[in-house]
């Protein structure tokens, strides 16, 4: 190998890594081509961004949300980076001018795709910072391509025309970003309350339409919601016609009131039309129009779809260029109002649009005349500028026909058409987590690869070694607890809806505040003998708290075996049985997520009691984590047997005596006494142990005897607590929840909207 050769100097092979030949050779070849290989690096990720990013609204994997969010942060940060170096050398002699050609392609990636304009909730909040770093990074841009003299017309008219192309995009994003942030959500929102409220003031409407043969105002409304029915239980139907833009609410308030179209007629027409509608054999296809709903709030909240698609009125244009006018500086009105004129003028003869989609290749063509007609341009620096343009122009062609398929590609098909040509895409993960407390104690031998490998990781995680670094053994943890699991070809959304139209039909609209009563009040000895079960499930009763005690008591029941076999219920079939128990399990360890890793309705007592129940788990099972799932339940059982489960047993009954006192309590007629009253009763209540209580309920549904009713209750009862958590998740949650798959609970939240008013006043 002949020697290397370095500012003349020869250099053996065994000098290669010496201070003074290595390091000087790579720092020549950073410097030669750092911006080069940044500038393609942050093409790369806009390309990448572009691909990947409209992959999250149909996947909750982990590992797809951090690759997308190191990809997003590291969009804007190389290409910032790339502009400042660009603004540093612009002044530096013998400056390369088509060097700042790339300045414009810059503001173009910072533009964004159109698959994403934001990674998370936070980044629509903050679309005031985006504002500041459009302000500023325009004018860095202009400051670049100010600095070189452009000495051919063909090179600046294509630098000029990405540079508009590249504000036009930038300008796009941070406007969606205000279109889609809380407090703009919460004004439109309030602008509609007050015809929300009118619309319900109407409903002891009696006027009839002009000349006399009309129908009533609310008849009309009650003929509209039948036809909605019907249509969605016709197969292949497709229409979005069951929402408006008061359903947007559950984004942008925490307690969404009830629709007032249907206010007006719930007492007479609604219930024989949810009971027509439970009959018909695709009433489920009202999922698949859920579904739709909330893929098109994921666009309108995290793309550009808004814009691609008309939606955005330009009444909202200029309520965005008037708050960045309320906000800014001397400098930000100037240019708000710049823009607002632009805008005045482009709108009208559609040169927005032109120079959006002709801009690109327009420029492609300027550049490829200056090119052949100046010369003497490096060859690299030829390369990366046709790679930035035929990249550009690639992406705005894939996103225009992306706009076009998502407009006109949902076409409804024919009614004749094959259920095989007439299945939908998937519209969100269709996964629920499932967070079982029992997991970590156990040895699973059924998980799938990624699971065990998931597991791995959390044990590692929880090592004695890993516990001593701050925050390791709390990722282990969630890492051991939570799995997720499909429920496309399961029966839990069948058996939700036909829940739903069950106590729609029987005007039983206080379900989502019952939390279990309604199920379990046809129970013989309810609620007289089946005292664990009523306190449980009264309101006056710690939700999480209650959740706690019915999960446990469901893995009980679960694994309890039968002495004489168990017959079912009469009529019922074993695969009835079969699935009211998948149901009660998969619902069980849902809102059991829901409450103690999402943190719905979740309070500091309410943690401290789920530590608890954890430490006292941890006692029994200690040392045992080769058992199955069903020995360590068995364990849990049978715990109540023995010394220290008998000192629980009798700190229970103890909290039972408690917990009767309520009349006595509410009949005080001082206010202040029955305050503290009720403030001690809630501290016992949450001091109890849990596994007792537990214990109580399994105790009291193993009681009913036929198999059948008892799953059936307790399917009920979870399908209630449900119904009950859903509304009070908060719309934070549903809003953030969009961009990561999707939650079970915002779609049981829109179909409580729809189909009656089953939401619960904002003070319940």
């Amino acid at each position: 190998m002949r020697p290397l050769k370095i500012n003349g100097d020869k250099v053996d092979r065994g000098d290669l890594m010496g201070k003074n030949s290595l390091v000087p050779a790579v720092q020549e070849l950073w410097n030669a081509w750092e911006i080069h290989s940044l500038i393609l690096i942050s093409l790369f990720l806009q390309v990448f961004l572009f691909i990947f990013a409209g992959k999250r609204r149909c996947n909750s994997s982990s590992v797809l949300s951090i690759v997308l969010w190191v990809a997003y942060l590291s969009a804007d940060s190389v290409a910032i980076f790339v502009l400042g170096h660009l603004a540093v050398r612009a002044s530096e002699p013998g400056h390369h001018g088509i060097m700042s050609f790339w300045a414009p392609f810059v503001l173009v990636h910072l533009g964004g795709q159109d698959t994403i304009t934001a990674l998370s909730k936070q980044d629509n909040e903050l679309w005031l910072r985006h504002l500041l770093s459009l302000i500023s990074q325009v004018l860095v841009a202009a400051y670049v391509v100010a600095k070189v003299s452009w000495r051919d017309g063909w090179l600046t008219a294509a630098m000029v025309l990405v540079f508009i192309n590249g504000c036009i995009k930038y300008a796009e994003r941070t406007y969606c970003l205000y279109r889609a942030s809380p407090a703009k959500l919460r004004s439109d929102a309030l602008g509609s309350l007050p015809r929300m409220l009118q619309k319900i003031q109407d409903t002891k409407d009696t006027k009839r339409a002009f000349f006399g043969f009309g129908t009533t105002r609310n008849e009309r409304r009650a003929e509209a919601m039948r036809r909605a029915l019907d249509k969605v239980s016709e197969e292949g139907s497709t229409g979005l016609v069951l929402f408006d833009n008061s359903f947007r609410d559950i984004l942008s308030v925490d307690a969404p009131l009830n629709g007032s179209h249907i206010v007006s007629f719930a007492e007479k027409q609604l219930p024989g039309m949810l009971d027509k509608f439970r009959s018909s054999e695709g009433r489920h296809l009202v999922y698949e129009h859920v579904g739709a709903v909330l893929a098109d709030f994921y666009l309108d909240l995290y793309t550009k779809n808004p814009l691609r698609r008309g939606s955005s009125s330009f009444k909202d244009y200029f309520d965005f260029l008037r708050e960045c006018v309320c906000v800014g500086g001397p400098g930000t009105r100037l240019i708000c109002c710049a823009l607002c004129c632009v805008g005045s003028v482009l709108r009208p003869y559609l040169l927005y649009d032109i120079l959006r989609y002709f801009s690109t290749p327009v420029a492609l063509v300027l550049f490829w005349f200056a090119e052949k007609q100046q010369g003497g341009s490096s060859t690299a620096d030829i390369v990366v500028s046709y790679t930035l343009l035929a990249g550009a122009l690639l992406l705005e062609a894939s996103s225009f026909i992306a706009s076009i398929v998502a407009r006109y590609g949902s076409i409804q098909l024919p009614a004749w058409c094959s259920k095989k040509e007439r299945k939908t895409k998937k519209q969100w993960s269709e996964e629920i987590a499932q967070y079982s407390m029992m997991r970590r104690y156990v040895n699973v031998h059924d998980a799938a690869c990624s699971e065990s490998i998931q597991r791995w990781i959390g044990r590692l995680l929880q090592s004695r070694a890993c516990k001593r670094i701050p925050h390791l053994g709390a990722w282990g943890i969630g890492l051991l607890d939570l799995t997720h699991t499909p429920i496309a070809h399961t029966p839990i959304k069948e058996s939700i809806l036909d829940t739903l139209l069950c106590h729609g039909a029987a005007k039983q609209w206080g379900i989502a505040s019952s939390r279990g009563r309604l199920a379990l009040k046809s129970l013989i000895g309810w609620p007289t003998t089946k005292k664990a079960l009523k306190n449980t499930t009264s309101s006056g009763f710690d939700f999480p708290a209650s959740v706690l005690i019915w999960h446990i008591a469901t893995h009980i029941c679960y694994y309890f075996q039968e002495e004489d076999g168990g017959g079912t219920s009469s009529g019922a079939s074993q695969e009835q049985l079969n699935k009211d128990k998948q149901i009660s399990r998969e619902m069980s360890n849902y809102v059991t997520y829901l409450v103690f890793k999402c943190g719905v309705m979740l309070t500091t007592h309410s943690q401290l009691v789920h530590k608890k129940a954890h430490d006292e788990i941890s006692v029994i099972l200690s040392g045992q984590l080769r058992d199955s799932e069903e020995q360590a339940v068995k364990k849990l059982f049978q715990a109540d047997k023995k010394p220290h489960g008998g000192l629980l047993r009798g700190h229970y009954t103890v909290e039972i005596k408690d917990s009767q006192a309520p009349a006595a309590v509410a009949d005080d007629d001082d206010p202040a006494r029955n305050h503290i009253k009720r403030l001690q009763k809630r501290a016992n209540v949450l001091d109890s142990p849990v596994l007792p209580r537990a214990r109580a309920v399994a105790q009291e549904l193993i009681g009913i005897e036929k198999q059948g009713e008892r799953w059936h209750h307790i399917a009920g009862v979870w399908s209630e607590m449900l119904f009950y958590a859903a509304p009070r998740c908060g719309a934070a949650f549903h809003y953030e929840h969009l961009s990561t798959g999707g939650e079970l609970a915002t779609h049981v939240l829109l179909l409580m909207k729809f189909l009656g008013p089953f939401l619960p006043p904002p003070d319940v």
